[in-house]
C-alpha cells in the first residue's frame, strides 16, 4: 500500500489515501503541495483559473492612494511611498505586482513580500511561496513564533518580509490555500474532462472487449489488433461500424457517458469552485438566462463580498508593515466610489445625501461624513437653501457632477 501511494503521489503530484474494503479502493484526494495546487488547479482547470483571474484583475484595478492623517487626510502626491506604490520594483508595475499577490494567496494561502530595506525600502519583491521556509523560534508556545524566513541560501528577519496568510486552524505558521478545500472538486472536474478526451481518442466508444467462443491463435489475435488500430481507432474513424465474424461478440466493459453524466458533474464542480472562491455563479457561468439586472447585482456582490475584503486585507497589512517605514502619519486608502461597476450606486448615495442637506435634515459636516469626506473647519450650522448649492460647488472635496435636478438630469 505504501509503495503504490508513493507512486501515485509522484505521478500526479496529489497526496492520496487509499483504503481497501471488500475489493473496493475508494481514493480520498487531498492536494497540499503548492506545485499540485498550481498545476491541477490554476494551470489545468479552466474554472479555477477564471475565478482567480477575475479576482486578480479587479483587485489590481483598485487605485490605492496615500493620505496624511496629520494634515487632515490630504492626499500625498509626491513621496517615496507613492512612487513605490506605482512601481514596486524595476520589473513590475503595481497592477502586475497586485495580480501576483492575489494568485499566490489563492493558490498557496501565503504571500511573502520582501523589502530591500527596513528604512524607506527602494523596492518590493514577491517571494515564491513554495521556496520560502519559515524559521521557527525554539519555544513552540511563543506568542511570536516566527524567527525568520529562509529563501534559498538567504534568511530574512520578520521586519524584512511581510507575510500575508489565509487563516489555517491547524497551522500557526503557514496559511491555508483556498484551493485545498476544493481538492476533490478540482480533481473530479479534471478527471471528467480527461475521461471524455480519452473516450474521444478511443473511437468515441466506451471500453470493451471482443469475445470469442473458440480459442484464437496468436496470429488471429495479432490480425484483429492490427485491424482495430488501423480501421477503427482515432477520432477520425468515430462511428464506423465494427464488422465481426467467426463467432466474435462485442462486450462493453465500462459505463456509457449518459450513465456517468459527466457534463452534470463538470457543471456542479464549476459551481462549487465559484462559490468557494467568492465568485457569483451569474458571473462565472453567465448564459442567456441571466438578465442584465441579475448580472449587475452579481457584480456588486463580487466587489462587496470578495474584491473589497481582499483590498482591506492587503491595505491593512501594508499600513501595519510598510507605511511606518516612511511616515507614521501616512495611511494607504482606496475609494469604493471610484469603481466603475459601482458608480451608479455612488451617484444614488450622493443624491440622497445632498437632497437631505437641501431639506435641512443634515448639517454640512453630517452630510460630508456620509460621503466619507473630512469635516470642514467652519461651524457645523444649518444654512439657507439659496446659498447651499454654491457652497457645495465651491467645496473642493465634492464632485458637482453628482448633483441632480428634480427631473433626474445631471447639471
Amino acid at each position: 500500500m505504501g509503495f503504490w501511494n508513493k507512486m501515485i503521489e509522484n505521478f500526479m503530484g496529489v497526496k492520496q489515501t487509499v483504503s481497501i474494503f471488500l475489493g473496493l479502493t475508494p481514493r480520498r484526494y487531498q492536494m497540499e503541495a503548492f506545485s499540485a495546487l498550481a498545476r491541477e488547479g490554476y494551470q489545468i482547470n479552466p474554472y479555477v483559473y477564471a475565478a482567480i483571474d477575475v479576482i486578480a484583475k479587479n483587485v489590481s484595478t483598485i487605485e490605492f492612494t496615500v493620505i496624511d492623517k496629520k494634515r487632515g487626510n490630504v492626499e500625498v502626491k509626491k513621496d517615496d511611498l507613492v512612487r513605490l506604490l506605482k512601481t514596486p520594483n524595476p520589473s513590475q508595475s503595481w497592477e502586475s505586482f497586485v495580480k501576483q499577490i492575489v494568485v499566490d494567496f489563492y493558490i498557496s494561502g501565503n504571500v511573502y513580500i520582501l523589502a530591500t530595506d527596513t528604512k524607506k525600502p527602494a523596492a518590493l519583491y514577491i517571494l515564491r511561496p513554495d521556496k520560502v521556509s519559515i524559521v521557527r523560534d525554539s519555544d513552540m508556545y511563543s506568542l511570536t513564533p516566527i524567527k525568520g524566513y529562509r529563501y534559498g541560501n538567504k534568511q530574512y528577519s520578520p521586519k524584512e518580509v511581510l507575510h500575508i496568510k489565509n487563516y489555517n486552524p491547524l497551522d500557526d505558521l503557514y496559511g491555508l490555500s483556498p484551493l485545498t478545500a476544493l481538492s476533490k472538486s478540482i480533481i473530479l472536474s479534471n478527471r471528467a474532462k480527461d475521461w471524455n478526451i480519452n473516450l474521444l481518442e478511443n473511437n468515441a466508444r466506451p471500453s470493451g472487449a471482443l469475445i470469442s467462443k473458440e480459442r484464437l491463435s496468436e496470429k488471429q489475435i495479432a490480425f484483429l489488433r492490427q485491424q482495430i488500430n488501423e480501421i477503427y481507432s482515432s477520432p477520425e474513424n468515430a462511428g464506423r461500424p465494427l464488422i465481426l465474424e467467426g463467432g466474435l461478440d462485442w462486450k462493453e466493459m465500462s459505463l456509457r457517458p449518459s450513465d456517468l453524466n459527466w457534463q452534470e458533474v463538470i457543471n456542479t464542480t464549476a459551481k462549487e469552485i465559484a462559490v468557494a472562491l467568492g465568485i457569483p455563479v451569474q458571473i462565472f457561468l453567465r448564459d442567456s438566462g441571466t438578465s442584465n439586472a441579475g448580472f449587475r447585482n452579481a457584480l456588486k456582490s463580487l466587489f462587496y463580498n470578495t474584491i473589497f475584503p481582499f483590498c482591506d486585507l492587503l491595505i491593512g497589512e501594508l499600513n501595519r508593515w510598510l507605511v511606518p517605514m516612511f511616515n507614521p502619519d501616512y495611511e494607504i486608502v482606496y475609494d469604493k466610489d471610484d469603481v466603475p461597476a459601482l458608480s451608479e450606486d455612488a451617484v444614488q448615495v450622493w443624491d440622497r445625501v445632498i437632497r437631505a442637506r437641501l431639506a435641512g435634515i443634515l448639517t454640512k459636516n453630517e452630510a460630508r461624513r456620509f460621503l466619507d469626506q473630512p469635516d470642514m473647519p467652519e461651524d457645523d450650522m444649518y444654512q439657507p437653501a439659496n446659498v447651499l448649492i454654491q457652497d457645495i460647488l465651491n467645496s473642493g472635496m465634492i464632485n458637482p457632477n453628482t448633483i441632480r435636478r428634480e427631473g433626474g438630469d445631471e447639471e
